[in-house]
C-alpha cells in the first residue's frame, strides 16, 4: 500500500444539472478570497434548490470580497462554498448553512481560514442524505490508515479491493473530518433543516442517540 500521508485528493463526476458544462463548473470548485485567507476547496453531490436565493441571503460586503472566484461559477453547488466560507466549517457554521441552503448535499471540503504553517489541511464531511460511504486503507507499515470517501460501497469495494480493512455508511447530517494525526473524528450531528419532511426529523433525531 502507498502512502498517501498529508495528502488530500477530491473528485466527482459531474452531472450538470444546473450551469454549464465547462472547466469552471467542475469539481473541485474554488470558492473565497485567498488573498484574505477566506476560502473553500470542495466536491458536492447533490442538487440544489434555492441557490440563487441563498447566495443572495449573505452579506453585500461578503459577496464583494469572493466575487472574484464567482465569476463564471454558475453551479448550484456554490451557495454552499459561499455560506461555509462566510460561516465556517465548524459545526455551528454548517447550521448556518444548511438553514439558507436548501437540498441535497453529500460534500467533501478544505477550509483555508483553517491553514496552520508546517501541518496539512483537515478534510470536512458532511452529508444530509445518504449513500455516503466511508473506507480505510492499509496505509504504509506502522502509519495510520489512509481514509477513503464514495457515494456508494461499490465503488470503494471495485477500486480498492484486498487494500480495504473497513468499510461503513457515514450517519447521516454527522460532521467528519480527515486529521493528518488523528485519522477520522466525528464531530457530531449538526445541520438539520426544518425544510425535511418528519421522517427525516426522526432520523435525525434517532442518530444524536
Amino acid at each position: 500500500p502507498e502512502d498517501y500521508s498529508n495528502r488530500i485528493v477530491a473528485a466527482h463526476t459531474r452531472w450538470a444539472t444546473t450551469g454549464e458544462n465547462n472547466a469552471k463548473n467542475a469539481h473541485p470548485h474554488h470558492v473565497g478570497n485567498f488573498k484574505l485567507n477566506i476560502g473553500i476547496v470542495g466536491i458536492h453531490n447533490g442538487m440544489i434548490d434555492n441557490h440563487r436565493e441563498a447566495l443572495a441571503a449573505l452579506p453585500k460586503a461578503f459577496l464583494e470580497n469572493i466575487k472574484d472566484s464567482m465569476k463564471g461559477l454558475t453551479v448550484d453547488s456554490a451557495a454552499i462554498w459561499a455560506w461555509l466560507a462566510y460561516a465556517g466549517s465548524d459545526n455551528d457554521g454548517i447550521d448556518l448553512m444548511a438553514q439558507h441552503v436548501d437540498g441535497s448535499m453529500r460534500i467533501i471540503w478544505v477550509d483555508k481560514s483553517e491553514a496552520r504553517d508546517g501541518f496539512p489541511p483537515r478534510a470536512h464531511i458532511w452529508s444530509n442524505c445518504e449513500d455516503l460511504w466511508i473506507g480505510w486503507l492499509r496505509g504504509p507499515e506502522g502509519g495510520i490508515p489512509n481514509i477513503v470517501f464514495a457515494s456508494t460501497k461499490r465503488i470503494l469495494e471495485e477500486t480498492w479491493g484486498d487494500c480495504l480493512i473497513n468499510i461503513r455508511e457515514a450517519d447521516m447530517y454527522h460532521h467528519y473530518v480527515v486529521d493528518w494525526q488523528l485519522g477520522l473524528v466525528d464531530l457530531g450531528a449538526c445541520g438539520y433543516n426544518t425544510a425535511f419532511d418528519d421522517h427525516d426529523a426522526d432520523a435525525w433525531v434517532n442518530g444524536m442517540v
